[in-house]
């Protein structure tokens, strides 16, 4: 490992996440490549990095190529998150050698809280001249120019840029969900068996473009895909603190749902240094309930509606107080399973082997579609 001056732009709080998220995520990389456990897929960063907001998808021949500094750098965040009192230089030390790795893995440069915006660095070659570093950012160019001697090639970054199809379509979409007032494992007798947000779970959405020219953002919407019936479901609650107030509610049981605001309302505005992010808790009565969001936006002359979703399915909410009675006791549609087993017919055995009981964390990131 290098040795890096214990210096750092990142407070303390901040500098403790980065190394919690570096920890999890060369855990996830090292299992999705031994074991299967785990993705490659892009991924939010976290608030102590500023860019980029997603780290694009790994290609599984770089990261393979990188298992040895990927499990360097497991042991280094490792010990120093459990040093952390003692040693805090080491954070810094183990922060610094996690963004040498993200860089190279994902081929971008990342930013951290504090810093001005980093370009990719000049290269000088070995043994020879200094060579120029020859990039072309964005997406459309019209001319340029090169003064001086070209040593190295010329290379080209591809990063948010303003070609026809950013425009077309700009808005990239990161979607979590999160826990409120129900935290549970929550799976649904369905066929096949799969799990769901209980009603009160919080979505945040976060909104980035993809060129750096304002994409103005009209208004949103949810679109009722579907309604049942509440079937039988398999509830395992957990003890969770509160989370943060949310900025939208939205009921669901309306004829025609709307987002309420609790703050700052539509119109919004977005590019690709400036994301917004939406915080929405649908509420249901006593139906499952499928549904989309969908946000209006304009950028130039180009308009369109951003659809957001589950990954191209609905988000399915489902109503947990149907689960009890009046008195508090388990409902007929409330399997018997206690938090240290199952029942033999639960529905939460059936899942496919890929699938978790339950649907906090991120969702798969993808691009908003019209």
């Amino acid at each position: 490992m290098s040795d890096f001056p214990p210096k750092t732009t990142l407070s303390p709080a901040e500098l403790s996440e980065l190394v919690d998220f570096l920890d999890d995520y060369t855990t996830n990389i090292l299992g999705a490549l031994s074991m299967g456990i785990g993705s490659l897929a892009s991924v939010l960063t976290p608030s102590a990095v500023t860019w980029p907001h997603a780290f694009p998808k790994i290609d599984r021949s770089t990261a393979e190529e990188m298992v040895p500094e990927l499990r360097s750098l497991r042991k280094s965040v490792y010990h120093a998150g459990r040093a952390a009192l003692d040693l805090p230089d080491d954070l810094v030390r183990a922060a610094e050698v996690g963004r040498q790795v993200l860089e190279k893995l994902h081929g971008v440069p990342v930013t951290l809280s504090g810093e001005e915006r980093r370009r990719v660095p000049s290269v000088t070659q070995q043994g020879g001249p200094p060579s120029t570093n020859n990039s072309v950012v964005g997406g459309t160019h019209r001319n340029l120019i090169q003064a001086g001697s070209i040593a190295g090639g010329v290379h080209v970054h591809p990063t948010v840029g303003d070609d026809v199809g950013d425009l077309e379509n700009p808005i990239v979409v990161g979607v979590e969900i999160h826990p409120r007032e129900w935290h549970a494992d929550l799976v649904v007798d369905a066929s096949p068996p799969r799990p769901m947000a209980p009603s009160g779970s919080v979505y945040v959405v976060t909104l980035q473009a993809r060129t750096t020219r304002a994409v103005i953002l009209h208004r949103a919407r949810s679109v009722i895909v579907s309604r049942r019936q509440p079937r039988r479901a398999c509830y395992r609650a957990h003890i969770r603190g509160p989370l943060e107030p949310r900025k939208f509610s939205l009921d669901l049981e309306a004829g025609q749902p709307e987002l309420r605001p609790e703050g700052v309302d539509f119109p919004l505005t977005i590019s690709s240094v400036d994301p917004e992010q939406l915080w929405i808790e649908p509420a249901v009565g006593a139906e499952e309930v499928g549904w989309r969001l969908e946000i209006d936006w304009t950028c130039l002359d180009h308009h369109g509606t951003a659809v957001i979703d589950y990954g191209g399915d609905p988000f399915e909410t489902y109503p947990p107080e149907v689960l009890f009675t009046e008195g508090g006791a388990s409902s007929r549609l409330r399997t018997g399973c206690s938090l240290i087993q199952h029942e033999p017919d639960c529905p939460a055995l059936h899942l496919p082997h890929d699938v978790k009981p339950s649907v906090y964390g991120p969702v798969a990131p993808h691009r908003a579609h019209g």
